[in-house]
């Protein structure tokens, strides 16, 4: 097939891919900001993919609290929620889906570039607002409300400082986040974007990793952290 004859999108996978999600009955839900979509993965059979884009504008971080979705845009976060009987009567495919999620409710943040978003202990939305440098929480008050920021950064500007990107959870709360460079001026993080990455203890404020090539990502799993390194192509365990 000619690139020319290639559909708007496709997909190239590893046969061991369907087979898992038909397996363990899952779907991996992934943003692509370049494209501006939400791709949804199943397996349709134990060796084929399905893939259903659904589009959003520059669309990042996603979170999901049982029925409730968020996701961070480009001027705004939405929030979706899940309706089991709209999913079976979906006209275009009835009785296909088991899931249906609709959009319920947006907060018009501006372009933040938020990276992650994730739902709190008590339903809160936190937030990291790479263009001013913090983590914040989205309500229907501002357009963000600050609640914590690097120790080196002295004031949050909307100029990139750092670029703080992920953020992970534990037990409802921010524990650790990422960002690119222990950096205090707008874009200087490109400078070291191979090794000046960190990882931040968002508690104590304090560095715990450094050394990092573009971390992104990062979860806590069996009490250590793991964090994509995405200049360096691999999964660290801090």
């Amino acid at each position: 097939m000619s690139n020319n004859e290639l559909p708007p999108f496709s997909s190239v996978y590893s046969p061991s891919l369907p087979a898992f999600l038909w397996e363990n009955n899952l779907s991996i839900m992934l943003s692509t900001y370049q494209a501006g979509k939400l791709l949804i993965l199943s397996a349709s059979a134990p060796d084929k993919i399905s893939m259903l884009p659904r589009h959003f504008a520059k669309p990042m971080g996603i979170a999901i609290d049982g029925d409730r979705m968020a996701i961070a845009t480009k001027g705004e976060v939405t929030l979706l929620q899940q309706n089991a009987e709209l999913a079976r009567t979906y006209l275009a495919k009835p009785n296909t889906y088991d899931k249906l999620f609709v959009p319920r409710c947006t907060y018009h943040t501006g372009d933040l570039d938020i990276h992650d978003v994730h739902f709190g202990k008590d339903g809160e939305i936190w937030a990291v607002n790479t263009l001013f440098s913090s983590l914040v929480q989205i309500n229907d008050q501002f357009s963000f409300t600050e609640k914590w920021r690097p120790f080196f950064i002295e004031e949050s500007r909307p100029e990139d400082q750092c670029h703080l990107n992920g953020l992970a959870m534990e037990e409802g709360m921010p524990k650790y986040i990422s960002a690119l460079g222990k950096t205090t001026k707008g874009g200087a993080w490109k400078k070291d974007i191979i090794s000046g990455g960190i990882i931040m203890d968002i508690p104590s404020n304090e560095i715990v990793a450094t050394g990092l090539a573009m971390p992104h990502s990062p979860i806590i799993y069996n009490g250590k952290i793991l964090v994509l390194e995405s200049a360096g192509q691999r999964l660290t365990q801090i």
